[in-house]
Parts: structure tokens; C-alpha cells; sequence
């Protein structure tokens, strides 16, 4: 794939919104391990969404601590009513909740995207995506995206072109496979 702006240069990425090819030159990087945008309008609508699925990860861990520390707070009072040492069981209350929260919320995400997408992909799905310009696009995933375990690279023909694009398990639906044709 060559440079959108530059055909006769190689493209080093792709845009994040809309999947065009751009060449060092072109792209605007749009921070550590955000990839690049093509255009100041492709980098305003992918830092926007990057800016909601930054506060939806900061909103989960604030409900994440808020939930430990309710339910650490319900297991020391109880403690207390029976007249046990409350104080110094603070700290293995506190461990415990903890865990017991972080499983909870770890396995209902997974029941969710299990449900509403069809995740976890896997190299050779069939999927379809669901927001962003390509929504309504159906693509392959190609293989999971290095560093992150929600992220997929799906490849996918866009006017006749074949784009390789990143997307998160959010921006996807599994479809099923067509049934292989019966030979006579």
C-alpha cells in the first residue's frame, strides 16, 4: 500500500479512522501506541474517540475501586457487630474485596462482549464492524493485535482495496461462517 498523498512512497501506517495509507511524512501521530490519522479531520474524530474510550476505562476503575471499598467496608462492620477485631482484619478485607471485585467485574466484561459481540476472536473469524466508517463492513480477522488482548487486526476490501485495519472487541460483531457448499 502506498502513501494517499505520496504514490510513489511506501505507506508506513495506516490512518486509525478511516484506514488510508500515509508515509512517515503524512501521518499525525496521535500518541504511544494510538497509531496515526491522515488528515486534521481524521485526527480530530479519532482523538475524540479515543478520548470516550479513555473516560469509559477511567469510569470502570473508579466503579472497580468504589465496589472494593464498599465491600470492604460492609466486611469490617460486620466483623464489628460480632465483636471481632475489625481493625485487624482491615487489611485482609481489603485484599479480599479486591480480588472478589476484580473478578466480578472481569468476568461480567467477558460475559458482555461474549454476548453482544460474539468475543473472544480468533485468527480466521468472520466479523462485522460496527461503528466508525467502515461500520456495516464485513472482514476476517487477520490475528490479535500485539500488547493488547481486545484488539484484533482484521482484514477487510473497501473500494476495491484491501485494507489490514486495528479495531477493539467493542467495535466488532462475530458473525458465522457460510456453510461450506455440498459436493454431489
Amino acid at each position: 500500500m502506498n502513501c494517499f498523498n505520496h504514490q510513489d512512497r511506501e505507506a508506513a501506517a495506516q490512518c486509525r479512522f478511516c484506514g488510508k495509507g500515509v508515509c512517515d511524512e503524512c501521518g499525525i501521530r496521535l500518541g504511544r501506541n494510538r497509531g496515526v490519522a491522515c488528515s486534521v479531520e481524521c485526527e480530530r474524530t479519532a482523538r475524540a474517540e479515543l478520548r470516550k474510550a479513555d473516560a469509559r476505562r477511567k469510569l470502570g476503575f473508579v466503579g472497580f475501586v468504589l465496589f472494593a471499598v464498599a465491600l470492604t467496608v460492609m466486611l469490617a462492620l460486620g466483623t464489628e457487630r460480632r465483636g471481632g477485631p475489625w481493625l485487624l482484619l482491615l487489611l485482609p478485607y481489603a485484599g479480599g474485596s479486591i480480588l472478589m471485585t476484580w473478578f466480578l467485574f472481569f468476568s461480567s466484561w467477558h460475559f458482555y462482549m461474549w454476548a453482544a459481540h460474539g468475543a473472544p476472536f480468533h485468527a480466521g473469524d468472520h466479523v462485522l464492524i460496527t461503528s466508525g466508517p467502515h461500520k456495516g463492513i464485513k472482514g476476517d480477522v487477520v490475528r490479535l493485535s500485539a500488547g493488547s488482548a481486545t484488539t484484533v487486526v482484521v482484514g477487510l476490501t473497501v473500494d476495491g482495496k484491501s485494507l489490514v485495519h486495528h479495531f477493539g472487541w467493542e467495535e466488532l460483531r462475530k458473525l458465522r461462517k457460510p456453510a461450506a457448499p455440498i459436493e454431489d
